[in-house]
């Protein structure tokens, strides 16, 4: 495996972005450069290969999920294995290690509400702003994890999830309408 890879990287079909982590090159046709890789594809790559779980922190959880317009300076990811910073693609890393009760729902959209409901807190979760951002980014089968995953979590994101799902619901409901009605006319 690890000769097949050293040929490809060699032939200039893949590029190394670390050991282990490889990626097909791309060129921007426009700018005739090449586009490198996602960090974001990176660090799940790393994550797989190291059979670890990952988890987006709270301010980048609450950017991903358009509850913030900040973006954090460093890449920084809660996870199982050891704490670690890294650099792929120009890009700091950091991966740091918390609890495995911290990480309920990574891999999920579950996993990175909990992390942005913990991030923005007590008060600013319960905004009607965050509850509606969020259950408009929720599908039935989320909406249903994110129920269940909550029960370990503190009784004031239980409630804020409880808003979340329920919101989700009436939207769920209203799009269902709409295709009815709209079907009889």
């Amino acid at each position: 495996m690890d000769k097949a890879l050293s040929r490809l990287e060699s032939s200039g079909e893949v590029r190394r972005v670390r050991q282990g982590v490889y990626y097909y090159p791309k060129v921007n046709a426009t700018w005739n450069f090449e586009v490198p890789p996602s960090p974001i594809k990176v660090v799940e790559a790393i994550a797989r290969a190291k059979g670890a779980q990952i988890l987006p922190s709270g301010p980048m959880a609450a950017n991903q999920l358009g509850l913030s317009m900040q973006v954090p300076m460093k890449m920084v990811y809660l996870t199982d294995m050891s704490s670690r910073k890294e650099s792929a693609c120009g890009v700091e890393i950091v991966f740091k290690h918390v609890s495995s009760s911290k990480l309920s729902g990574a891999g999920h959209l579950s996993g990175t509400i909990f992390s942005a409901l913990e991030y923005l807190g007590k008060t600013e979760s319960r905004s009607e702003g965050v509850v509606t951002q969020i259950a408009k980014l929720l599908g039935e089968k989320e909406a249903r994890r994110l129920k269940k995953e909550v029960r370990v979590r503190p009784q004031w994101m239980q409630e804020v999830v409880m808003k979340i799902v329920n919101k989700s619901k009436g939207k769920t409901i209203e799009c269902i309408y709409k295709k009815k009605q709209g079907g009889h006319q």
